[in-house]
């Protein structure tokens, strides 16, 4: 299936295009806490095209600059609250009842090694709170051939205020060409840049990848890494659901240095 017949789907939060609050608590980073209703980026219709080379962050309503809340919920005052000053939402009920939203800026590493990132902070739902933390959007791709779900992973240093959208299924090794492998490698290595010994192995394999005699080798040897390495870092989540099941089976390659960071770093 070429990927100018695939529509990308979010599917998130309510199909009423009609405003809902829903019960929770936004904690401030002032440490102020105020429990209430909550309304704003999930009270539109979700289903939407994304455009061919357009990012999923600019074409879904995920970037609201406030939110809006009630302390009651026939409330006639409703207040707005600017996503600069949050730290996090936690819902209680409705569709997505227990969970976590925090508004970060998103992006990634460029050609030379720059951090990008977005200009407007995008709510981004808690998958996996570790200390590399990762946040997981569902989505469905449908073409001529039917549809199929899968999921957009974003990945949170623990004092960073952006989180990396790392390449598609990471191509560390798998994409060819020096220039993708270098730009997932910086990725990883911002990631886990207080802990270098986190990432060695990652280095190391890229730096064999270059070498034409090596890249037999290595890509030969990768192969039967795959299951051991999702099931290592499987064992951590025992709870795990299928959000995390799809993120090891994407970035298994990475699962080993997440572990050892996760474990090991301070």
């Amino acid at each position: 299936m070429k990927a100018s017949l695939l529509t990308i789907l979010l599917i998130c939060f309510t199909w009423n295009v009609q405003a809902k609050f829903y019960e929770g608590t936004v904690y401030l980073k002032s440490g102020e806490e105020k429990t209430g209703f909550i309304g704003s980026f999930m009270e539109v219709n979700i289903w939407k095209k994304l455009k061919p080379g357009s990012k999923i962050t600019d074409e879904f309503n995920l970037n609201d600059a406030t939110i809006k809340f009630r302390a009651a919920r026939d409330s006639e005052e409703t207040i707005k609250i600017a996503a600069d000053a949050i730290r996090e939402v936690v819902f209680n009920e409705g569709p997505f009842a227990g969970g976590i939203y925090r508004p970060l800026f998103v992006g990634g590493v460029n050609k030379h090694g720059e951090l990008e990132l977005s200009s407007k902070r995008v709510w981004l739902p808690l998958s996996v709170d570790d200390r590399i933390k990762i946040y997981s959007y569902k989505i469905t791709e449908s073409g001529r051939n039917g549809s199929g779900s899968s999921y957009m992973h974003f990945l949170q240093h623990p004092d960073h205020d952006y989180a990396i959208q790392p390449l598609s299924e990471l191509g560390l090794f798998q994409m060819k060409g020096e220039v993708i492998t270098e730009i997932a490698l910086n990725e990883m290595k911002l990631l886990m840049e207080d802990c270098p010994e986190a990432y060695a192995g990652l280095e190391e394999m890229a730096s064999k990848f270059k070498v034409k005699e090596e890249r037999k080798k290595m890509r030969k040897k990768l192969k039967g890494m795959r299951t051991e390495a999702m099931q290592n870092f499987l064992s951590a989540y025992p709870d795990y659901g299928m959000s995390l099941r799809m993120f090891a089976n994407y970035y298994w390659i990475i699962c080993d240095a997440m572990a050892h960071y996760n474990r090991e770093c301070q």
